[in-house]
């Protein structure tokens, strides 16, 4: 997961942490950490994954399913990070003459 989430969103500025653990059930998670620095409220836990396998949702489908929450959740949070950025060419300039 951690593969995929640095493919897909490295090239926005966004990275992950290392890995933590909650202090009373020890489960391992890592936090997204925007391109401003600070940590997001988002987080990749294997947890989630395995909660929709109950739902009857197979492998495949339940990998993108997960990684599709993560999506629309930084598109939503981060919108003006995914916007198109403006292309102006640079401008020739001419050579000096003396």
């Amino acid at each position: 997961m951690e593969k995929w989430f640095l493919e897909e969103f490295g090239p926005y500025g966004f990275t992950l942490s290392i890995t933590q653990y909650h202090p009373s059930t020890f489960s391992p998670s890592k936090v997204v950490i925007a391109p401003s620095g600070w940590f997001t409220r988002i987080r990749l836990t294997p947890e989630l994954a395995d909660d929709l396998r109950g739902w009857g949702v197979t492998y495949e489908s339940q990998v993108e399913g997960y990684r599709e929450l993560i999506r629309q959740e930084l598109y939503r949070q981060y919108p003006e990070v995914f916007k198109p950025k403006d292309f102006t060419p640079k401008q020739n300039l001419s050579k000096f003459k003396f």
